[in-house]
């Protein structure tokens, strides 16, 4: 870029000024398929030159052209650019025609083979009843195998001969630099419109087909030798023939494997069709792994193109450039800023990238990063605590799960309380200090502002962070060029943001350079806690929302497993959340196969870490109050840690109670351990409380839910005669007032309580926290959601009362339950 008043005084900075307004005239002017004919062809020293190929006259001697009006500097660019394009065309064109040579000697010598056995075969002996039907069989193969082998030749020349037409004259002294460069580039777009590329990686196939048919050819000829003969060739052919099906098939169901061919993807096009046909009912369901199947196709087609046709200037050659700028200073060029290919070449200034970055950072929410000031009091693991979880997270961040096919996004899950932030938090840290961290974004439906709650900001975030990323420095140039491209990026649906703001600038990236020094994960913590925000009318109260926040969730989820699926996509994706049933739904179902699920239960041995927790804090607590060793004893600490079963936040928040509050902490944890608080005012429980409102709150019918859950886990009322709890199934058939208004009432939580399938007829729904039975039963910390016992049996009395009068006829088994 040009620093402000250096402009004028740089001729180099002008003749690239003039340069851009050059191409911008050609690019209107001169178009492949309608370019001006000249009266009459004419030559030069240089060569004869075709006017029915180009709309140029020659450079008049000794006169300034009208349009176009060159300084040195600006002739010296166009010079040094027409060089480099020349260098590159060179190359590509040099391997096409190696490739095609190659071709033509196989070709010609595969054909000279089946000449010869044509001309054996006609000695076969004569051994059939039907003695000419294996000959006129081999035959056959053999004659279409040659035909094709022939097609081949005949296309391989032509494409030879295509290519030296599309190098002919350029460069030669009768064009001037700028229109040998523009004549390159109309020549370029030519060739990609008429598909000569495509065509090119598509010739092998007419002698793919040429050998198969040599092979049925061969095999038929075996069948008349001598048995052994025959069966040691058969066998040795149909090793061939697996090796071809296997490396053909193997990339339709990983897209990612390196057998890439054109074979393989007709192959996969062909199964997808087949299975569109004859599997309408699985189609819909298997359409979104399907879809990120050929999205992943999609990416590798993407990737590909770029090496092929796209990418005309390397880094590496870019820097050639020097010479020529190395009298023009205070100018930079980098080769994120220049595309050589169909119609672009513009340097960016600094203002439109500083501009670019103000328009992405108005759409971000910074609240939502792991380092954010707004997180800096949100939970973190405590040192040496949930360490075995944090071990088997980082080891597959750094190195995968040990499949063949590792997976690349990781669901950790867990009852309300169990952690999940806290541990999330605190591998986001790690990555950062190791260098690993490519972004993340936490969730919060309690703190912070509303963009927090949404799923609006989510990308733009994402986005910034890798922008600010030091090893990440082109790619957030490609974003920032994006949002420059398309300031109203943000506006799109959440899956074209994904890709254009993340996944191209990925895959273009790529292409250029080491990766190996890239982070390694994105991390999403909370995504249950992501809500709806659109509604129908906002004037009514309450709101009624036009999309649910399962159906957010469900779509950011479907996006992070496209962008999984692309081979571009160079990062493990972590995503934290209660197991809600539409997230629970999602990665067991549709993103099954590339999905590594970690549950925080038992197997974590949270008893132990809660138990170091405690006696770190207590430590801390006795030093500041200068309390006696022996407090508190390790029987109350045995306690704490079996109330909790297994949940952190509970522990937590009893730690969080006694530090903030003046009063002796001996007097604190008499009140915790009595377990009953009725001041509002002492009630070490509002955290947890709030959490418990929440979920509940978030059900279709709260009181309903509420309710139920009395019943089921307070009153003692639908206990089995032993006292143990009763079958969830039972339960669902006493209290259901229709079929499925036990999912209607429960469902939503999946993160409170253990819901059985409906096929176990034996498990009982049971809690994941036994303060949440506390909870319901205090006035003082339920609040409006406080059951009455005598509401609750109101309700046990009258599903009774139903049932033995026969009302209920939908339940008769709960009828035989209770005889």
């Amino acid at each position: 870029m040009s620093k402000p008043g250096s402009t004028r005084s740089n001729p180099f900075v002008t003749g690239c000024e003039t340069i851009e307004k050059d191409l911008e005239h050609w690019n209107k002017s001169i178009k492949a398929e309608d370019c001006p004919l000249p009266d009459s062809d004419w030559s030069t020293a240089g060569g004869h030159f075709r006017s029915r190929q180009i709309g140029f006259e020659p450079a008049p001697q000794n006169e300034d052209t009208a349009n176009l009006a060159l300084d040195a500097s600006t002739r010296a660019a166009w010079v040094q650019c027409a060089l480099l394009v020349r260098e590159y065309d060179k190359g590509i064109i040099g391997k096409w025609h190696r490739n095609l040579d190659t071709r033509l000697v196989f070709a010609a010598l595969f054909s000279a083979v089946i000449t010869a056995l044509l001309v054996e075969s006609s000695g076969i002996p004569n051994v059939d009843e039907n003695p000419r039907s294996r000959i006129i069989i081999v035959n056959s193969f053999w004659v279409c195998s040659l035909i094709l082998s022939l097609n081949s030749v005949m296309l391989t020349i032509f494409v030879k001969q295509w290519l030296a037409e599309y190098t002919w004259d350029v460069g030669t002294a009768v064009l001037s630099p700028e229109q040998t460069f523009t004549l390159r580039q109309m020549r370029f777009a030519v060739l990609q419109k008429w598909r000569v590329p495509t065509i090119i990686d598509y010739l092998p196939l007419q002698l793919l087909a040429a050998l198969v048919l040599f092979y049925g050819g061969l095999i038929t000829f075996l069948t008349t030798m001598h048995p052994v003969v025959a069966g040691l060739g058969i066998s040795l052919t149909a090793v061939s023939v697996v090796i071809f099906v296997l490396t053909t098939a193997i990339p339709a169901v990983w897209p990612t494997a390196p057998y890439q061919s054109p074979q393989a993807w007709l192959s996969y096009r062909l199964s997808n069709s087949i299975r569109s046909l004859f599997s309408t009912s699985s189609r819909v369901r298997e359409r979104p792994a399907l879809k990120a199947n050929h999205n992943g196709w999609d990416g590798y087609a993407r990737y590909t193109a770029i090496f092929r046709a796209q990418l005309l200037l390397p880094l590496a050659k870019l820097l050639l450039m020097s010479s020529a700028f190395e009298r023009a200073h205070d100018f930079t060029l980098s080769a994120s800023e220049i595309n050589f290919g169909i119609t672009n070449y513009y340097s960016r200034g600094g203002g439109s990238r500083a501009a670019a970055l103000q328009n992405l950072r108005d759409h971000i929410s910074a609240g939502a990063m792991h380092d954010s000031a707004e997180r800096c009091d949100a939970p973190k693991c405590h040192p040496e605590t949930r360490v075995a979880v944090q071990d088997e997270v980082t080891s597959w961040i750094l190195h995968g799960d040990g499949d063949g096919q590792p997976k690349k996004i990781l669901w950790m899950t867990g009852p309300a309380g169990t952690g999940k932030t806290a541990i999330a938090g605190s591998i986001a840290d790690t990555c950062h200090t190791k260098g690993i961290l490519a972004c993340g974004f936490f969730f919060s439906s309690f703190a912070g502002p509303a963009n927090r709650r949404s799923k609006r900001c989510l990308v733009a975030t994402l986005a910034y962070q890798l922008v600010q990323h030091g090893a990440l420095r082109d790619v957030g140039e490609r974003i920032l060029s994006c949002v420059e491209r398309n300031p109203a990026i943000f506006e799109r649906q959440l899956e074209v943001q994904l890709d254009q703001l993340l996944l191209q600038p990925l895959r273009d990236s790529r292409s250029n350079g080491d990766t190996s020094s890239w982070p390694k994960v994105i991390v999403l913590d909370g995504l249950d806690e992501c809500e709806a925000e659109q509604y129908d009318d906002t004037a009514r109260s309450p709101r009624v929302a036009a999309r649910t926040k399962e159906a957010d969730q469900t779509e950011i989820l479907s996006s992070l497993l496209k962008a999984a699926n692309d081979p571009s996509f160079p990062f493990r994706i972590i995503i934290t959340s209660r197991p809600e049933p539409n997230i629970q739904a999602f990665f067991t179902d549709i993103a099954s196969y590339t999905t590594r699920k970690i549950f925080l239960d038992e197997k974590y041995n949270p008893d132990a870490d809660m138990t170091l927790f405690l006696e770190y804090k207590f430590a801390d607590i006795r030093r500041r109050y200068q309390l006696p060793a022996s407090w508190p004893s390790d029987v109350v600490k045995q306690t704490l840690v079996r109330n909790a079963t297994g949940q952190f936040i509970y522990v937590a928040t009893i730690i969080r109670f006694m530090e903030g509050r003046s009063a002796p902490p001996q007097e604190l944890l008499k009140q915790v351990l009595k377990l009953h608080v009725t001041n509002a005012s002492n009630n070490p429980f509002t955290p947890l409380d709030g959490l418990y409102t929440h979920i509940l709150n978030s059900s279709s019918d709260p009181l309903l839910t509420v309710r139920w859950l009395y019943l089921i886990f307070c009153c003692g009322l639908l206990d089995a005669p032993s006292g143990d709890a009763q079958s969830a199934r039972f339960i669902r058939l006493f209290l259901e007032s229709s079929p499925g208004e036990a999912t209607h009432v429960l469902g939503s939580l999946n993160s409170l309580i253990s819901i059985p399938p409906t096929d176990d007829h034996t498990s009982p729904y049971s809690l994941f926290h036994k303060s949440l039975r506390d909870f319901l039963k205090d006035r003082s910390r339920c609040g409006w959601l406080f059951v009455e016992h005598e509401s609750a049996f109101a309700i046990y009395g009258a599903r009774y009362l139903q049932i033995w009068k026969g009302m209920a006829v939908s339940s008769p088994d709960v009828l035989i339950l209770l005889l």
